[in-house]
């Protein structure tokens, strides 16, 4: 019996090493209501405030030491910013003078959310990494919106299902 019951303690232990014990896989709901915004992002990645310019940064965990985290950014700005006023391909030229190796995928005029936005896609090589952009832009109320995914090409396919499902869960608020 007592071997039975050790046996059943090896188990439970060797199954919360597997998968965690008590870990939520259930993303964290983010607020902010001076920004008239709010969305969801996996519970393993990390929020910050007011950083470099960005008002939102969410940022992915990394074990990798040669790169940076994959990361998820919201600038809001004032509705009159002339980079917002731009059509597309003016905006894309702007980006494309502004980013040395600037490499163009994709940039358009969408609907995103039934609004009229201007998408992104590029890269650029900085330091021993290629750095992968995927960006939306347009205006909601009075204010200019900025979200950007940016991450290393190398972990690129691992975190774009994050990116994707912060973007889709994106609610601005009335």
């Amino acid at each position: 019996m007592r071997r039975r019951i050790l046996a059943y303690v090896a188990m439970a232990l060797a199954a919360m090493m597997l998968f965690g014990c008590g870990a939520s896989t259930k993303p964290i709901s983010y607020t902010n209501k001076d920004l008239g915004v709010q969305f969801e992002y996996p519970n393993q990645w990390s929020l910050r405030e007011d950083v470099l310019g960005a008002n939102v940064v969410v940022i992915a965990p990394t074990a990798k030491v040669e790169t940076f985290a994959p990361n998820f950014v919201v600038v809001v700005g004032d509705k009159n910013d002339a980079l917002f006023t731009l059509s597309a391909e003016q905006a894309y030229k702007a980006v494309e003078n502004s980013v040395e190796g600037f490499s163009p995928v994709i940039y358009e005029t969408i609907k995103w959310k039934e609004m009229d936005a201007v998408h992104f896609k590029y890269s650029y090589t900085q330091e021993t990494y290629t750095v992968l952009v995927d960006q939306y832009q347009l205006i909601h109320g009075d204010k200019t919106w900025s979200f950007a995914f940016t991450c290393d090409k190398a972990v690129a396919v691992d975190s774009e299902k994050d990116f994707m499902e912060i973007r889709d869960s994106i609610a601005f608020a009335s």
